[in-house]
């Protein structure tokens, strides 16, 4: 499945629903979401940094199924509604 970031690199902006959020090393997280604006890391192209909620995503990299998953220094929490916003300066 294609993501909304791959459907049109244009979106700056979307509301997305948390399925996945799980604590990885450092006492960072690992979140999936329904859908995305931001990039995975892949192919030389670094990946996109932007924000859900306000947040600060310090990564993104795709998981062994091939979903991106979006690195943060907080929890969030699944199910809950999330607003993704793209660093468009920096992309």
């Amino acid at each position: 499945m294609l993501s909304a970031c791959q459907l049109d690199a244009r979106q700056r902006r979307r509301t997305c629903t948390v399925e996945v959020c799980e604590p990885i090393e450092d006492g960072l997280f690992d979140v999936i979401l329904d859908d995305t604006v931001l990039y995975a890391e892949g192919g030389g192209q670094p990946a996109d940094r932007g924000t859900l909620d306000g947040e600060p995503v310090l990564d993104v990299q795709k998981g062994t199924d091939g979903r991106p998953r979006h690195r943060l220094a907080r929890a969030l929490a699944v199910g809950s509604t999330v607003d993704a916003v793209v660093d468009w300066d920096r992309r």
